[in-house]
């Protein structure tokens, strides 16, 4: 169980690293020496940046999981909520994540990115119909 407690305190961890680099403005950085020169620090700062984001949508799922469907969801419903829900909202909230960080941190058009995502979920959503329709089934199954 504490394995658990210390996986779930990563995020926070990163929290805090990135404040305390950012706070400093790569002084701390140049100090230690991970970055000589204004190129280097530059792509530190951009990973620290992309790690914050990270961090985020992993403590906004801990929080979905633990507090809303485990606490909230699961007493209003009188049972456990299944975890398909629980996957997927995980998945979408990492997409939308990856979103960001493509147009806020890199700076890049997301355009293209979500037009291929758009057309995988596509060829996906094809591609799996029959599942999909059949998961859907045992949901409404469960429930009745």
């Amino acid at each position: 169980m504490q394995g658990k407690a210390i996986l779930r305190a990563i995020p926070l961890l990163l929290f805090l690293l990135w404040g305390l680099l950012w706070w400093s403005n790569g002084a701390l950085m140049r100090a230690v020496g991970l970055a000589s020169d204004d190129e280097v620090a530059v792509g530190w700062s951009l990973a620290m940046e992309t790690l914050l984001w990270l961090a985020g949508a992993a403590l906004f799922n801990q929080f979905m999981r633990y507090v809303v469907y485990d606490r909230v969801v699961a007493h209003a419903v009188g049972g456990p909520v299944p975890e398909v829900l629980k996957a997927l909202t995980s998945v979408l909230v990492y997409l939308l994540v990856a979103t960001l960080i493509v147009g806020l941190v890199y700076e890049r058009s997301v355009t293209a990115f979500l037009a291929a995502l758009g057309a995988s979920g596509v060829v996906l959503g094809f591609a799996l119909r029959s599942l999909i329709a059949d998961v859907f089934t045992g949901l409404a199954i469960t429930l009745d």
